[in-house]
């Protein structure tokens, strides 16, 4: 029987809970030069064991099956991988009728060792086929809690990257960076007027394009919604209720500076177990996303992107966000 060089040497199968038996679309020649892996939800892979875990059944055939003594369920996987020993086990004696079946085989078995050194090629990396071939992409020995490996500054070698420790170190770095420039913008800021709320400030008449305000609230005053403004042009930004609020006492906008960090309830936001505050969340995320909201790096806020968005104290009622 011949082996198609179209021919897979491999299944992926996604469990249901229910199924057990699963079909292999590909010859093999022993029950054994099949290996079966069970990958979990997160990934983790283990190898199940022959007559233990699982039973097969048409070795020597176009196809064949493998039965799961439990089916994988739902978000659980299996991969079905040929893994035929690399040996020659045909004699010839001299003189004897030549043995076609065994012959082919042999042929057969040669052939399904080259699939599965193809799936497996599939699975490495690789550099492209343009690359120099100058370039050594040989791996640099091992350092402990270091990455792998990056390019040269020539781009001709592989090179040892950072360790986990400077990278933390940078990380710590950045951090403080980005709250050392919270803190500048907020005292290089000079509030003009304070506001008890939005409301408030969205009527008011006395300040004018240029101008940073504060407001002691969102809806009312101390309810945790209070930020820094500053007054700009009209239709300067899109009005999402946070980042950018039009104001009606005279023509501008308010721009939400967000100095001490960016929490929810600068977007409208009540938390208050009976309002849905869908909309307001999903605005102050947005905004977050785009990468405007200040890293302060403290660790009760939620991650959006690289930035952040605190949830003040509440009980927030949300469909989809």
């Amino acid at each position: 029987m011949t082996v198609n060089n179209t021919n897979s040497s491999r299944e992926d199968i996604d469990g249901d809970g229910v199924t057990v038996a699963f079909t292999v679309n590909f010859k093999f020649l022993e029950n054994t030069h099949l290996e079966v892996i069970h990958v979990d939800f997160i990934g983790a892979e283990t190898p199940w064991v022959l007559d233990t875990d699982y039973t097969v059944t048409g070795a020597g055939n176009p196809t064949g099956t493998v039965t799961a003594t439990t089916a994988p369920i739902t978000g659980e996987r299996l991969v079905i991988v040929r893994n035929v020993p690399f040996t020659q086990t045909k004699d010839y004696v001299a003189n004897d009728p030549f043995p076609a079946e065994s012959h082919e085989n042999g042929l057969d078995k040669n052939t399904m060792m080259a699939q599965q050194l193809e799936e497996e090629n599939n699975r490495i990396l690789k550099v492209s086929v343009g690359t120099d071939p100058s370039v050594d992409v040989t791996l640099p020995p091992p350092v402990a809690d270091a990455v792998i490996a990056i390019w040269s500054p020539t781009a001709n070698a592989m090179v040892i990257g950072p360790t986990a420790g400077a990278i933390s170190g940078a990380e710590a770095s950045a951090q403080a960076a980005a709250a050392s420039a919270v803190e500048a913008a907020a005292s290089a800021a000079t509030v003009t007027t304070e506001f008890a709320n939005i409301a408030t400030m969205v009527a008011s008449t006395v300040h004018s394009v240029g101008d940073v305000v504060k407001t002691l609230g969102y809806i009312t005053e101390g309810d945790g919604g209070n930020n820094l403004y500053k007054i700009v042009a009209a239709a300067t930004g899109t009005v999402d209720g946070g980042s950018f609020i039009d104001l009606t006492g005279i023509t501008g906008q308010a721009q939400g500076l967000f100095t001490d960090g960016l929490n929810v309830k600068q977007f409208g936001a009540l938390g208050d177990d009976s309002t849905d505050d869908s909309a307001t969340i999903q605005a102050a995320l947005d905004y977050a996303y785009e990468d405007n909201a200040p890293d302060t790096g403290v660790d009760d806020w939620y991650s959006t992107a690289t930035r952040i968005v605190k949830f003040p104290v509440g009980i927030y009622v949300m469909g989809d966000v």
